[in-house]
């Protein structure tokens, strides 16, 4: 038996904390796409679709969006409210270009949540940082990780680095991750041209980094290395429990060919507008 399934756990659940930023596209819009936060995909702005798939997942107990300004999150109140999402407005300093990153607002907004979480008594295991920028997120994919991450990691001590599971695209062209068989993790691999030098195992993955279920008390001490998008010597090889998602699983967007394909594999995939009949589909499931 798993240590993670050992019958004295007191029946309590593994909650998960999500924590998203996002941008105000009317205030100060993307650099590198100008209207991706105001414009509508399938009937919804992509910020409406990241909340309602969170909300739609059993494990996720709370979500909280990290505004750029109380303008903005004004704006996004009438949204929210329906998706029972916490708004918080980030420090002015993180509004500077020089501080405009995404891990910044990420690590401040998980710090704030887990400091609340605290004064009330509670905390959070797991927690995960969803993309509004990354639309099609299934019905129940988070649940599907989360009990990915319960069976699949043994003792979360004996990792070789913090405890993840995280979506992954398996045997892609190129890949980032290989992985030594079945139950044991995926190591990343990069070399310094920011590229995989060698692949010499069966299996390989690639991905986005876009979704994933850490370890809340492993994840918050690893940030304190990946505050810069630039590459950090000394961690470009940690490990990740691998979950198979498929390739329209990892859009991300960015640029306007990203945008029509994204949108392309949501009507086709996710079914468009229909969307959300099959996420409160899937919350009534487990909501009876």
């Amino acid at each position: 038996m798993k240590a993670t399934e050992t019958p004295n756990h007191y029946d309590v659940p593994l909650r998960m904390l999500s924590v998203t930023p996002t941008r105000d596209g009317y205030r100060m819009p993307s650099r590198r796409m100008a209207d991706k936060h105001t414009r509508l995909m399938h009937g919804k702005t992509l910020d409406e679709w990241c909340m309602m798939a969170m909300w739609s997942n059993q494990c996720l107990v709370h979500q909280v969006f990290v505004c750029e300004t109380r303008e903005h999150a004004a704006r996004l109140e009438p949204i929210a409210a329906k998706y029972s999402v916490e708004l918080v407005v980030r420090p002015a300093d993180m509004l500077h270009p020089v501080n405009d990153t995404g891990g910044l607002p990420i690590r401040w907004g998980c710090d704030k949540a887990m400091a609340d979480a605290r004064a009330r008594g509670e905390w959070y295991g797991l927690v995960t940082t969803p993309f509004v920028v990354a639309p099609l997120k299934r019905p129940g994919l988070h649940d599907e990780m989360h009990k990915h991450y319960i069976t699949t990691i043994n003792n979360p001590d004996y990792q070789h680095n913090y405890p993840c599971v995280m979506g992954l695209v398996k045997n892609p062209p190129g890949w980032f991750w290989q992985d030594h068989g079945p139950g044991t993790s995926a190591e990343m691999v990069i070399g310094n041209t920011g590229r995989a030098e060698y692949n010499d195992q069966p299996n390989a993955y690639m991905g986005n980094l876009q979704h994933f279920v850490a370890a809340a008390w492993a994840w918050f001490t690893f940030q304190d290395f990946t505050y810069s998008r630039a590459k950090v010597k000394g961690i470009g090889v940690y490990d990740v429990i691998p979950f198979s998602i498929e390739w329209w699983e990892d859009c991300h967007i960015d640029t306007e060919d990203q945008w029509e394909l994204a949108e392309w594999a949501f009507g086709k995939y996710l079914g468009g507008k229909d969307a959300e009949d099959r996420y409160r589909e899937y919350r009534r499931g487990w909501a009876r």
